[in-house]
């Protein structure tokens, strides 16, 4: 027997750190040749409450999972099919992760080479014209720096 504990997701799918309500633990068994992505187990509980969940979380395998199907096999055993929900199992990681974001939706970084973000690259050139009262005379001489190009 595993522990298996029903509740609802309110969130949306996409989000990390869901909003979960208290829901009911039950004691279940893992149909045979289950996957750990996609389980499907068996219930046995009287509850009315269990057509109504939509998420479950299983601590042996530390992983939630969405619900895909409920099915009612014959009286009071249910069938419970469901896929991992990898944002809400391994949150803490992604949370924790630092990284270079390349996209984002509403922050850009200009120094990233992004080509869906059009810049626009023009040349700047300063012409600094020097005459004979700026400091230049026939017994120095000079060095010129180019900076760019």
């Amino acid at each position: 027997m595993v522990a298996v504990t029903l509740c609802n997701n309110n969130s949306p799918a996409e989000k990390i750190g869901k909003s979960l309500t208290a829901g009911e633990s039950f004691d279940c068994v893992f149909k045979d040749n289950t996957s750990i992505l996609k389980p499907v187990i068996t219930i046995r509980s009287d509850s009315v409450n269990i057509p109504g969940y939509n998420y479950m979380y299983i601590p042996s395998l530390n992983r939630y999972y969405f619900i895909d199907d409920i099915v009612s096999v014959f009286n009071d055993v249910w069938e419970i099919s469901g896929h991992v929900d990898v944002l809400q199992t391994y949150k803490n990681e992604i949370l924790d992760n630092t990284a270079v974001i390349r996209r984002q939706q509403n922050r850009f970084n200009l120094y990233l080479n992004d080509p869906d973000f059009n810049t626009y690259n023009y040349e700047r050139l300063h012409t600094e014209y020097f005459t004979s009262q700026s400091g230049f005379n026939k017994v120095l001489n000079y060095i010129l720096v180019v900076n760019g190009a």
